[in-house]
């Protein structure tokens, strides 16, 4: 259970990087184009996987500005989809480095409350049972954690 747990919470932080990357690409094509192009309204949020093939899809087969006004406008909204994907990383990133802060706080709860049930011999396997089945669903509720040790001050 515990291993299942550990793998959910690398794939989510593999996804959050793999919408990094992509951001991250999608910004140096923004920040690297130097001719203005017809910019496309696109509904969809930033966040999305389709968002990021749609843009690159539309910066590639574009064709360059026929007038000046019609330049500068396209090029505030390229800039305006760019400051958008700017802020857009900077919440990925943040919300990668909380995933990996409660995936080490999991982990060395698992390894502490491990160490304890090592130590402490249960004579209740229905006890024992109890314990390892809470302690699965702690990693995701501190609910559980109190939980688990009522149950611990109960039994010892």
């Amino acid at each position: 259970m515990r291993e299942n747990v550990i793998e959910q919470l690398e794939e989510e932080i593999q996804a959050k990087q793999r919408l990094i990357y992509e951001q991250d690409h999608l910004i140096h094509i923004l920040e690297h184009e130097n001719r203005c192009e017809e910019v496309k309204v696109v509904q969809d949020s930033l966040t999305s996987d389709s968002e990021i093939t749609v843009i690159e899809r539309f910066m590639t087969s574009t064709s360059p500005c026929h007038s000046n006004s019609n330049c500068n406008d396209q090029c505030d909204r390229l800039r305006e989809r760019l400051e958008q994907a700017l802020v857009e990383r900077e919440k990925l990133e943040l919300q990668n480095e909380q995933l990996l802060k409660q995936w080490e706080e999991a982990l060395e709860y698992v390894t502490t409350v491990r160490n304890i049930v090592e130590t402490e011999p249960f004579s209740n396997h229905f006890c024992s049972f109890l314990f390892w089945f809470l302690l699965s669903y702690s990693l995701y509720s501190s609910l559980c954690i109190l939980t688990t040790t009522f149950i611990l001050l109960w039994y010892t």
